[in-house]
């Protein structure tokens, strides 16, 4: 059996997007949670996977 255990400490909803922040780093306003998605999967690619989770 796999378990997984995510706790994303956001402020608000996830899909929101809050600061501009995005914008500067990948050209796009994107949500907390697609940010997150995108860092996760870029770090299995990079198979560092380890490394950002705890």
């Amino acid at each position: 059996m796999v378990v997984f255990d995510v706790s994303m400490r956001i402020p608000g909803s996830p899909l929101t997007p809050f600061t501009p922040h995005s914008g500067y780093l990948y050209g796009e306003s994107i949500s907390y949670g697609e940010r997150i998605a995108m860092e996760i999967k870029k770090a299995v690619e990079l198979d560092k996977l380890k490394e950002i989770v705890s």
